[in-house]
C-alpha cells in the first residue's frame, strides 16, 4: 500500500514540483528512469540531507538558514 502511495506522490511531483524530496529508493528509481529527461523536477532523496539543504537555500537565496537555530522561530531569539 505505502509503494502506491509513493508512486502517486512521484506522479504528481513530477508534473507540477520544482523539486520533489523523496525516500532513497524512490530517488534511485526516477534517476534510473531519467526523469529529468521529461520533468523539470528536481528530485532529491531524504538520504543525503547535506544536498537537500543546500538545494533549499540556493532556492530560497538565503544562506543564513544553514546557521539558523531551528528551534527560535526567526525574530524571537
Amino acid at each position: 500500500p505505502n509503494d502506491e502511495i509513493d508512486r502517486k506522490r512521484a506522479a504528481v511531483a513530477l508534473n507540477h514540483a520544482d523539486l520533489f524530496i523523496t525516500e532513497g529508493d524512490m530517488a534511485n528509481l526516477c534517476q534510473k528512469a531519467k526523469v529529468s529527461s521529461f520533468s523539470h523536477t528536481l528530485v532529491l532523496s531524504v538520504r543525503n540531507p547535506e544536498k537537500v539543504l543546500e538545494t533549499l537555500c540556493s532556492i530560497t537565496g538565503d544562506r543564513n538558514d544553514l546557521n539558523r537555530d531551528s528551534a527560535v522561530p526567526a525574530g524571537l531569539g
